[in-house]
């Protein structure tokens, strides 16, 4: 094969980038700090890269890199926010030299956003000061809650929310657009963080030392301590889950099978030391995701009170 023949067959494929993700891909963010300085960083688990901080330099800057979050239903298919504005970006990064943005704007709100979740329908949810549906053309409803973290059942009508000025997670029915009774109670001095409802019909949340699992009822069928842990992302078959953290300046990422033995998934390379330090974790995602809301109604699912 001629050198000018290898060198347009690397130009056409440097011409046509491979979208940014796969299926099955973890991706966790760290807010970090320095003795000068706070940023946030991302470390990608699947098969190809990590995205750092030159993935801008030289293709479009997607401003997922960054404070707010993000969902990847599928590999071609982020919606995120940042500032307050919902995107959505078809995974293909786009030469920093094309017109455009790279990816399209959907709505911005009029107060700081929270955790996105998808719909059977097509449409998704948003948490913040009130609870957002939307879909790729813009906003559809709105509901009274105010929250970070949300999860919407298998039912399609029952949103789990996280209380920022509590300890309970509570329970609102998108459908009759009415409270319902608390889903579950945490001890004083808990928070729930991220909320999951697992392939089983059971309920993980993560509450800053241990992750809980409760029934669909809402009774605590065990505790895995992970002192830390804020965020849960499920695997791409909703039987197994991701947990991250931070504790005493270290972030961990363990992986929990279904007889809830975990197994710590390395971050950095062995012996390494750094002047870099972890605040918190911004966000865990698992591309192509397993969410209750995305299969078929369970009977079981949840129990209206």
């Amino acid at each position: 094969m001629s050198r000018l023949l290898i060198l347009a067959l690397l130009i056409a494929a440097l011409a046509t980038p491979a979208r940014a993700f796969d299926r099955g891909d973890v991706l966790l963010e760290n807010r970090m700090r320095t003795k000068y300085v706070s940023y946030e960083l991302w470390q990608h688990f699947g098969w190809r890269y990590a995205i750092g901080t030159g993935f801008q330099l030289i293709y479009k800057f997607i401003p997922f890199v960054g404070p707010g979050h993000f969902l990847a239903p599928a590999s071609n298919q982020i919606v995120f926010h940042s500032d307050r504005t919902v995107s959505v970006w078809d995974g293909v990064p786009v030469w920093f030299t094309d017109p455009g943005k790279g990816y399209t704007e959907i709505f911005t709100a009029d107060a700081d956003l929270g955790e996105i979740a998808p719909m059977r329908s097509g449409n998704f949810l948003v948490a913040g000061e009130t609870l957002i549906e939307f879909n790729l053309h813009g906003r559809v409803a709105e509901y009274p809650i105010a929250a970070k973290d949300i999860e919407l059942l298998a039912d399609q009508c029952t949103v789990l929310y996280d209380d920022a000025a509590g300890n309970r997670v509570h329970r609102f029915d998108i459908c009759r657009r009415q409270p319902l009774t608390d889903f579950a109670s945490l001890i004083a001095g808990e928070a729930a963080g991220s909320i999951r409802q697992l392939q089983s019909g059971d309920v993980v949340v993560a509450n800053g030392s241990a992750i809980l699992q409760f029934t669909w009822e809402g009774s605590l069928v065990r505790s895995y301590p992970f002192p830390g842990v804020t965020h849960l992302a499920l695997s791409l078959d909703g039987r197994t889950f991701y947990a991250a953290g931070v504790h005493d300046d270290k972030a961990e990422l363990r992986h929990y099978d279904p007889n809830g033995e975990s197994e710590s998934i390395q971050l950095g390379n062995d012996g390494m030391t750094s002047i870099i330090f972890p605040d918190a974790v911004s966000d865990l995602v698992t591309v192509g995701e397993w969410r209750a809301a995305l299969t078929a109604v369970r009977s079981r699912a949840v129990r209206r009170r």
